[in-house]
């Protein structure tokens, strides 16, 4: 897995992640960063992570993550994260 955003808070996981399975990471113009993402855990359950912050100042952001038994539960958290019209800022895939 590449270098993100998603673990500079260091959150709290029951497990460890194993697979990426769905990522975007959204930067605005004035450097702010929206990443979202979904994992598989060792253990089996499903990530929902998303890191809102940034990156002149990292530690001003909050991370937000939820497990979840089902693949299906956390993408459809995921894709209600995704924004409709990103309203000018670029969306860059990692």
């Amino acid at each position: 897995m590449s270098e993100t955003y998603l673990w500079c808070h260091e959150p709290f996981v029951s497990s460890p992640p194993i697979k990426r399975v769905e990522y975007r990471l959204f930067e605005g113009k004035k450097g702010e960063i929206d990443e979202i993402a979904v994992f598989k855990l060792d253990n089996g359950k499903f990530l929902f992570i998303r890191f809102y912050g940034t990156k002149t100042d990292l530690n001003k952001g909050f991370t937000d993550i939820e497990e979840f038994k089902t693949l299906q539960e956390a993408k459809s958290v995921y894709s209600s994260m995704i924004p409709e019209d990103n309203d000018g800022e670029k969306e860059k895939e990692i």
